[in-house]
């Protein structure tokens, strides 16, 4: 103590130099320091980004781009049922082209199918002569055609369309619907009887079988055109007029014709029924032998063959015309200057005076 007494300067503070450490954390500390002021938040924010819809994310005023967050607990591999889905709609679609495929091929086998029974079709287009008047229709020509037909191994399909009483103007009405139905590949017409026993103008008869003829041939069919005749006691001009009507016709279209269906049975009574206009059961057979030699050029035996049975279009044009083979213009002149005819057709049961001045229509 005396020393310290004695020596009071000994003890005096002596000045230290600052610790640097320690300045330099608090200038450290004084440049991050926020600037004395106020601040207050934008008044409305020129841009907001909304979350994308895989997860939350954090609205931001920057352009750049948004980086959303994903939970990482989220399932990263298909599930099992989404994979069945998947599988299923795979197999459905394949399914689905196969079975256009098959529903294609199906449309093109049947199509082809029906070409070829059409054009094994025959339509019959006539009035009472083709439709069995006053007999059993079984015993009618176009019956016993199909039975012909089956029995020699064409295979053809007939179809009746003849109605008693009919006229060319009716048959042309009902024409077009029974192509569009059936779609022949051959027509026979047989018509115009009713319309020359009805004393119709020869040129309206000729255009209704004309215009016949066109639709059927512009349907793909091939047509046999079957003549007829008219007893003369409607007078040379007109009995002319409507006999030459049918061989015209087959010239201008190239037309296989029969030139009278009735040729075999017209002037034989025993084959003709009471109305002496009409065969009888006994009388069919030798009408569908008087059409079979016209009709057969056009059949195809074989169905996969284009080529048609026996002779040539050209020459079943000019079909047997041997003298004899039918009764020409003179032969049935000369009956009837004989009254044979008028007999034939049994006139005299509709007018007791002789050859009736006008026959009735075929029913």
């Amino acid at each position: 103590m005396e020393g310290l007494k004695h020596e009071p300067d000994a003890l005096r503070p002596q000045p230290r130099p600052a610790v640097l450490i320690e300045l330099r954390k608090i200038l450290s500390l004084e440049q991050h320091a926020p600037a004395v002021g106020t601040s207050s938040p934008a008044s409305s924010a020129s841009r907001v980004d909304l979350p994308a819809p895989e997860g939350p994310v954090t609205a931001t005023d920057s352009p750049a781009r948004i980086s959303s967050e994903t939970s990482s607990t989220m399932v990263s591999v298909p599930s099992g049922l989404l994979t069945c889905l998947q599988r299923f709609s795979a197999r459905r679609t394949r399914l689905r082209i196969v079975g256009a495929w098959a529903l294609g091929l199906g449309l093109v086998f049947i199509a082809l199918q029906n070409a070829v029974a059409s054009d094994h079709t025959i339509l019959v287009l006539g009035d009472s002569l083709s439709a069995a008047l006053g007999i059993r229709p079984e015993q009618g020509w176009v019956a016993l055609l199909a039975q012909r037909l089956q029995a020699q191994g064409y295979g053809y399909q007939i179809v009746n369309a003849s109605v008693s009483g009919e006229t060319t103007s009716g048959g042309l009405e009902r024409l077009p619907r029974a192509l569009q139905l059936h779609q022949p590949g051959t027509v026979i017409l047989e018509l115009g009887a009713n319309d020359g026993l009805r004393g119709l103008p020869v040129s309206e008869t000729r255009e209704n079988l004309a215009h016949m003829v066109r639709l059927s041939q512009a349907a793909g069919a091939r047509v046999l055109l079957v003549g007829m005749r008219i007893p003369p006691n409607y007078g040379p001009r007109y009995t002319e007029q409507f006999a030459r009507m049918f061989p015209e016709l087959a010239n201008q279209y190239h037309l296989p014709l029969v030139p009278f269906l009735l040729e075999k049975v017209a002037l034989d009574p025993t084959r003709m029924q009471q109305d002496g206009m009409h065969p009888n059961a006994q009388g069919e057979p030798p009408v569908l032998d008087t059409l079979w030699p016209y009709l057969k050029p056009l059949l195809k035996k074989n169905p996969q063959s284009g080529d048609v049975d026996g002779q040539n279009l050209a020459e079943v044009v000019s079909a047997p015309r041997a003298r004899g083979s039918r009764p020409d213009a003179a032969a049935l002149a000369q009956a009837a200057a004989g009254g044979n005819l008028c007999r034939a057709w049994r006139a005299r049961r509709l007018h007791p005076d002789g050859c009736a001045a006008h026959l009735p229509a075929t029913r």
